[in-house]
């Protein structure tokens, strides 16, 4: 073989493998973006009752959940959309004369003015732990969520599932983890 065609063969392997090696590179940056994006959609953010639940459904809120004056202003909601485009919205009220030894009280409310859930839960997690997540698990349009609690156990948490069924959120099952531990 002459040594011109070797070294063009040489030069057009090197060139493949650095355009193979670009493709595998961009290839992992797309998945590493795509998971990160698709588990933060998982994890609505709490926001500001007032801006985002409309008067009548917030003024039932805060009627029912105490017999004294909440700050409206300090009350804030998790929106969490069902797969038909209906809302349920989480209720965190920020407030001490809602809170005991066990925790705080969070409700779920259908955007129609239904209960859905009253959960007591700590609030006060270890980091990188979010109280509560939406589960990629769907049943009856709404989907799954999961509230995370300390336990007993060093460096162990408790996830609750509470799943939608049969026009409410029910208990569905508890797991122990490992702090950081992903199990969504």
């Amino acid at each position: 073989m002459p040594k011109q065609l070797k070294t063009y063969n040489i030069k057009l392997l090197i060139i493949l493998m650095l355009i193979l090696a670009f493709l595998s590179l961009t290839l992992a940056c797309f998945l590493w973006v795509f998971n990160s994006s698709s588990n933060k959609s998982r994890t609505p953010t709490w926001k500001p009752a007032k801006e985002i639940v409309n008067a009548p459904l917030f003024k039932k809120v805060l009627a029912n959940a105490s017999t004294n004056k909440l700050d409206d202003q300090a009350v804030k909601v998790m929106p969490i959309t069902s797969s038909n485009g209906v809302h349920v919205f989480v209720f965190d009220f920020r407030s001490p004369q809602l809170c005991g030894a066990s925790g705080c009280l969070y409700q779920v409310y259908h955007e129609s003015g239904k209960l859905l859930l009253q959960v007591i839960a700590n609030p006060h997690l270890p980091p990188k732990e979010d109280l509560i997540k939406v589960s990629s698990r769907d049943l009856q349009a709404f989907p799954c969520l999961i509230f995370t609690q300390t336990t007993d156990m060093e460096n162990m948490v408790s996830r609750t599932d509470y799943c939608f069924d049969s026009g409410r959120y029910t208990r569905f099952g508890e797991t122990w983890t490992d702090v950081g531990a992903l199990e969504y």
